[in-house]
């Protein structure tokens, strides 16, 4: 699995098979490193620029080429 594809905030759940305890299991809870450092891109781009000349498709389309660079960066 991708950095990116990853959970941006992983729950552990207990894993029970047949009544036996398994241990813990990471378990996919919402959203996406990507997608969470998408949103926040998006807050810091409407925030800081003058977005009332931008169409939404262009902010948001700013906000993930910050986000993936952002990963890109964490995987260096």
């Amino acid at each position: 699995m991708k950095n990116s594809d990853k959970p941006a905030y992983p729950v552990l759940d207990k894993l029970i098979t047949e009544g036996v305890d398994q241990g813990l299991e990471l378990k996919h809870a919402g959203l996406t490193k990507r997608e969470m450092f998408a949103m926040a891109a998006m807050q810091g781009v409407t925030m800081r620029h003058n977005v009332e000349h931008m169409f939404p498709h262009e902010i948001a389309k700013r906000a993930i080429e910050i986000a993936d660079e952002t990963l890109k960066q964490l995987e260096s």
